[in-house]
């Protein structure tokens, strides 16, 4: 468990330093991918959705963005490219 109290979980998520340099805040974590501890699991998910950004990446290796918009047809038009970057790294770094 981590030393920090309920109420103040978001904060293990925001910027902090270490060993001299910055590491980033992972609540925002592109301009269009958001984690919370709370939101499938903590899971790095496309702002304002509870669409994974692994799910968007296991898609977009299917068939790209035709695959994508097949799947979740409300997403025409709204910019997913750099959440479908992370989901891609997290699919890549496993």
């Amino acid at each position: 468990p981590l030393p920090v109290p309920i109420a103040e979980l978001d904060e293990v998520f925001r910027p902090f330093d270490l060993g001299g340099r910055r590491a980033p805040g992972l609540l925002n974590v592109s301009e269009n991918t958001r984690l919370h501890p709370a939101v499938l699991h903590g899971s790095p998910h496309l702002k304002d959705r509870r669409i994974s950004a692994q799910a968007l990446a296991g898609l977009d290796e299917r068939g790209g963005d035709h695959a994508i918009i097949a799947a979740y047809p409300e997403l025409e038009g709204i910019e997913i490219s750099d959440t479908v970057s992370v989901g891609h790294q997290l699919v890549n770094a496993g």
